[in-house]
């Protein structure tokens, strides 16, 4: 079977941190509120997507050639912070110990064919919150939360369909 719309590859943000980030979401931006709480390692800034039509079983056997070189995560966000370029209504959650996502998605990169598109920006972690108007980004910003250790210990591959915001996974791992 293929993928019938972009593929990306996210590490699931656990309870119950995910069910906190889709109500902050879901106060400001009813779109991304569909979308599940998670950290795209794969097909965000510094990829983009990975392309629709893809064989499934393929991009499983690719990402299990690398798993075992992929470790959990323990981070904590920084804070909110709006998206460049977006003057400041468009927001994300910025983790801290970026290095480890990074080394996650150059190994990804490096370590797989997937046949992607590409972008001329670098790979930036990140949790999209959504579009904040300038009324209520005070009160976004104090339901955000920073301090708590999060580890992430699911990899997984989903397709996204743009248009409706469904998230469809494709396969997981433990890590």
């Amino acid at each position: 079977m293929k993928t019938k719309y972009p593929a990306y590859i996210v590490l699931d943000i656990p309870e119950p941190f995910a069910s906190q980030i889709i109500a902050i979401r879901s106060k400001c931006d009813s779109f991304r509120a569909r979308i599940p709480a998670e950290i795209t390692v794969f097909g965000s800034t510094g990829t983009r997507h990975i392309k629709e039509g893809q064989e499934i079983s393929f991009m499983i056997k690719e990402l299990e050639r690398i798993i075992p070189s992929i470790t959990r995560v323990s981070f904590t966000f920084s804070g909110l912070k709006p998206v460049p370029g977006s003057s400041g209504h468009a927001v994300f959650l910025d983790p801290n110990n970026k290095d480890a996502f990074i080394r996650i998605h150059e190994a990804i990169k490096n370590g797989t064919s997937f046949d992607y598109v590409s972008s001329e920006g670098k790979y930036s972690p990140h949790c999209s919150i959504g579009r904040v108007d300038k009324s209520s980004l005070e009160n976004v910003r104090a339901q955000v939360i920073p301090g708590e250790t999060i580890e992430l210990r699911k990899l997984s591959l989903v397709q996204f369909n743009p248009e409706t915001a469904d998230t469809e996974y494709l396969h997981s791992w433990s890590l």
